[in-house]
């Protein structure tokens, strides 16, 4: 522990997992540059393994704490998943070898520094860009953050107003046929009511004709008395009941037309929202650009990170439809 070093070092590897990624991209950005990627994919395979689920950069934020290190477990998950297959024996020996704090946890920097071929000391003092351009790295990184919320507004409308509008045009197909229904059931029932009156009506002018012979006559009165002895009720409570329903089937279908107006609204506040997404973006990686046009003092690790981070978020962008 009196290494000059072990100070700083402590301080890095309690850094959680991705600062720690940073911090060695910065450090050794000339070498690092060529297998960014995959410093990117083990920082995001120790967060996993540590949290039990993948860091995500999509709609929903990620509200999972991000920790510094590894137990021994999940340490020998994370070689394993790397392709180093070892016995216990041989992963104990090579976890006490990378385990520089002695503090039986596997951090990233300690794994770099194996895999890699550094010295603890090499880590430490490693530059991690010039202090004149920390604010300007500071307003990227607020930038991409920027885009980040953007995105999650512009997706949850997205997601929002599409169900809105699936819901509003359920609704009023739903309603406009129950209306269409309703108005055939109805004309049925008049059409049926009309071929009533206009059989009595026939018996009755059979009745009435002076032409018409006594036994035609009176067979035409005993199938109108039979008629008449018939209870109208059921028909005409039948006509009342299915006038009462139309008028709630019309008045459902002016409701469902007005959500359906609601959420086309919504849809167009979406797009607007998706533009200012788009927007965001653009305006992160034009910082991010700027960034690096400025010589060697910038910290090249930390603007390939937040270029790497717009690029996984702009997989979550709504699409066009």
């Amino acid at each position: 522990m009196s290494n000059k070093w072990m100070e700083g070092f402590q301080a890095l590897t309690a850094k959680t997992h991705t600062e720690q990624g940073i911090w060695w991209l910065n450090g050794f950005w000339k070498e690092a540059e060529s297998y960014a990627e995959s410093v990117w994919e083990q920082v995001h395979l120790a967060i996993e393994l540590e949290s039990g689920k993948p860091k995500m950069y999509g709609s929903k934020v990620w509200e999972v704490k991000e920790g510094c290190d590894l137990d021994e477990f999940k340490s020998h998950n994370f070689l394993e998943k790397l392709g180093d297959v070892m016995t216990v024996k041989q992963l104990r020996a090579h976890l006490k070898e990378l385990d520089i704090d002695n503090n039986n946890r596997m951090s990233l920097s300690e794994y770099f520094l194996g895999k890699y071929k550094k010295t603890p000391s090499d880590l430490v003092s490693s530059p991690q860009g010039g202090e004149a351009e920390a604010e300007k790295l500071e307003a990227a990184a607020k930038a991409v953050e920027v885009a980040g919320a953007a995105l999650r507004e512009a997706t949850a409308q997205e997601e929002s107003s599409l169900a809105a509008a699936k819901l509003a045009k359920e609704a009023l197909d739903a309603s406009n046929k129950a209306a269409t229904e309703l108005k055939e059931a109805v004309a049925a029932l008049e059409a049926e009511e009309k071929a009533l009156a206009d059989k009595k009506a026939g018996f009755q002018k059979k009745i009435d004709d002076p032409n018409m012979s006594s036994m035609k006559q009176n067979m035409a009165k005993n199938e109108l008395a039979q008629l008449n002895s018939e209870d109208p009720l059921p028909l005409r409570k039948a006509q009342i009941t299915q006038k009462a329903a139309l008028k709630k089937a019309e008045k459902a279908a002016k409701l469902a037309a007005a959500e359906k107006e609601k959420a086309d609204a919504a849809a167009e506040a979406a797009a607007a929202s998706k533009a200012k997404a788009v927007e965001a973006f653009e305006e992160a990686e034009k910082a991010l650009e700027d960034l690096k046009k400025n010589g060697d003092g910038v910290a090249r690790g930390a603007v390939w990170w937040l270029e790497r981070e717009l690029t996984e978020r702009r997989k979550y962008m709504p699409r066009k439809k």
